[in-house]
């Protein structure tokens, strides 16, 4: 095949395969990108072969609901924080604790909270341990996050039940905003998720 400059055309047809010549300079290599013709049959095969790949990858995801994400604890964890739902006044933090095996609530989930103050530093009147209530449910309260270096503003989470995993996570509050909803998602330990 030749354009219409007398050149070579980047199309070529090859059986049933269409090559397809990439725009290339005076000194690099031609290179071929194959592409295939299917017949009906042949693209009903590879659909349900698709479709059924997909289908047990989604049955082999042991979670109805995705666990939440883990995140860096950082150096200014100190356990013992007192047991106190509110810090400040400003922002408000609410969410509900659940189990990723079947979304259910998890109820008495023990909260570790810990975060800037406003300016920007840590310090023991910014901590905080709350609870879930039997619907599975939190608040916190507090002033927005202060600055801290570079970071967004965020505020540090250490999540524990019985029977599930430890969660280290953070939230990051969107800028300009007095409330954030963070779920608290976690995994079954195995000896209980095998049950």
């Amino acid at each position: 095949m030749s354009n219409s400059k007398g050149g070579r055309s980047p199309l070529r047809e090859r059986g049933s395969t269409l090559l397809i010549r990439a725009a290339s300079g005076i000194h690099e290599p031609v290179c071929y990108t194959y592409v295939m013709k299917f017949s009906p049959t042949m693209l009903a095969f590879l659909f349900l072969t698709l479709a059924s790949s997909l289908a047990a990858i989604s049955a082999s995801q042991p979670y109805e609901c995705p666990p939440t994400r883990p995140d860096a604890q950082g150096p200014f964890y100190r356990e013992d924080a007192p047991v106190r739902s509110k810090i400040g006044e400003g922002y408000l933090l609410i969410g509900e604790v659940k189990s990723a095996a079947d979304c259910n609530p998890i109820a008495g989930a023990r909260i570790e909270i810990w975060m800037t103050g406003p300016d920007g530093r840590y310090d023991d009147r910014w901590r905080a341990t709350t609870f879930s209530r039997d619907d599975g449910r939190y608040y916190f309260q507090s002033h927005f996050p202060g600055p801290y270096g570079s970071r967004p503003p965020h505020i540090h989470m250490i999540v524990n039940a019985p029977g599930f995993e430890e969660l280290v996570t953070q939230h990051y509050p969107e800028p300009g905003t007095g409330e954030g909803v963070f779920d608290l998602i976690l995994i079954p330990t195995a000896a209980d998720y095998s049950r």
